[in-house]
């Protein structure tokens, strides 16, 4: 946001204390966009993230200059937090791995819902000793299970159709099926099954869980400048969740509430007979620089989002979204239900952009994936642009 240009942080989150209790040397800031909202990294002082596979193309986001920084070998791991993919989605656009933890295991966890804290990295067993370093002590006991045992015992849900009804490319398609098709010679069950969730009223909520962080980025403006913020100062979603946080009636947060738990339920249940769910990361290779994260027809129609009653406003935010949605709605539902999610990169397509797959496991199951992921990774299945280019 450029109100708070050249504003340094007051004090160190335990997550960065962490970090540096472990030993990391932190060597900076990367782009990412504003609040870390959007599935593309395009920010108002600093511009496009650009993917080291092709720079005509976005690395993803949120957390998309620390990925290009990781996919180009300047660094082993990066670190960005995921409320709705943004450790996964550039994982998969910009070919590294992603891991999304079960909310809470993670220290600093708790600041805001669905959000987690965590890392990218090009090795399995990196992420396996940062996931140790890392987790939550209070939160160990009830959070970190053991792996499932006997894996090949039970079969492996796969998908990919995408849970908004929108359209998922060839790529997409053909990475899951070589992945399916690998599972299988490794001895896995693999079938094919839907998750039993309705993808449209889970997102429609989500956005109604997300309209505060509106109010916290004026709450921030205003403690750093002294002043709220105005429209020209942010991007237009950012514009369009705080004022619609002004109308959010109090009833809301129990209605959130009460449909997140059920999706829990609905999970839970899913993965009693389905430890692992498999679909594609993001349901086409990365965007374009020159596509932009909102359609411009909705510009005028966010800044003008207060003469809206709320139902509208929701509607609305939806409709604006989904130009960016349709590319990557496989990713919510891991934030929502507060399940473990891995992107791993595994395919790259005829235009030498890289996909990745995506597993879901129930909470607690991180390990699960952090072994899968160890699988694909010991046998050969994962891309990295280093390797990419030295073949060529």
């Amino acid at each position: 946001m450029k109100p708070l240009k050249g504003k340094i942080a007051d004090k160190t989150s335990d997550y960065v204390k962490r970090l540096q209790s472990l030993g990391f040397v932190i060597i900076g800031q990367t782009n990412y966009p504003e609040l870390g909202l959007t599935n593309v990294t395009k920010s108002k002082l600093y511009g496009n993230a650009h993917n080291p596979w092709n720079p005509k193309y976005n690395t993803g986001g949120s957390s998309g200059g620390g990925v290009a920084s990781l996919a180009k070998s300047i660094v082993p791991v990066t670190t960005g937090n995921d409320a709705g993919g943004s450790l996964r989605i550039p994982a998969s656009w910009s070919g590294v791995i992603g891991l999304k933890p079960t909310q809470g295991v993670i220290v600093g966890d708790d600041t805001v819902p669905s959000s987690v804290n965590f890392a990218n990295a090009k090795n399995v067993s990196d992420l396996k000793k940062y996931f140790d370093g890392m987790i939550n002590e209070d939160n160990r006991d009830e959070l970190v299970k053991e792996p499932t045992q006997d894996l090949k015992k039970y079969p492996i849900a796969y998908s990919t159709k995408s849970p908004v009804g929108t359209k998922v490319s060839k790529d997409a398609i053909k990475a899951v099926k070589q992945t399916v098709k690998f599972l299988r010679a490794q001895g896995y069950t693999v079938v094919k099954k839907n998750a039993p969730v309705d993808g449209e009223k889970l997102m429609k909520t989500y956005y109604k869980e997300s309209t505060p962080s509106g109010t916290s980025a004026n709450e921030l403006i205003k403690e750093k400048t002294g002043k709220n913020m105005k429209y020209k100062d942010v991007s237009p979603m950012t514009w369009a969740l705080y004022q619609a946080d002004k109308k959010q009636p109090k009833s809301t947060e129990k209605q959130i509430a009460k449909e997140n738990e059920l999706v829990d339920r609905q999970m839970t249940d899913f993965h009693k007979k389905y430890p692992l769910y498999l679909t594609p990361t993001t349901a086409k290779t990365a965007a374009k620089n020159s596509d932009p994260a909102y359609l411009p027809k909705y510009t005028k129609r966010l800044h003008q989002i207060s003469k809206l009653d709320h139902k509208k406003q929701i509607q609305l935010i939806y409709d604006a979204w989904m130009h960016g949605l349709a590319k990557t709605p496989f990713t919510q539902l891991a934030n929502v239900s507060g399940e473990p999610a891995l992107s791993l990169p595994t395919y790259v397509s005829k235009k030498g952009l890289p996909l990745g797959v995506q597993f879901e496991a129930a909470k607690g199951q991180d390990q699960l994936l952090l072994e899968i992921g160890q699988l694909f990774q010991d046998e050969g299945q994962l891309q990295f642009l280093d390797d990419y280019l030295a073949d060529k």
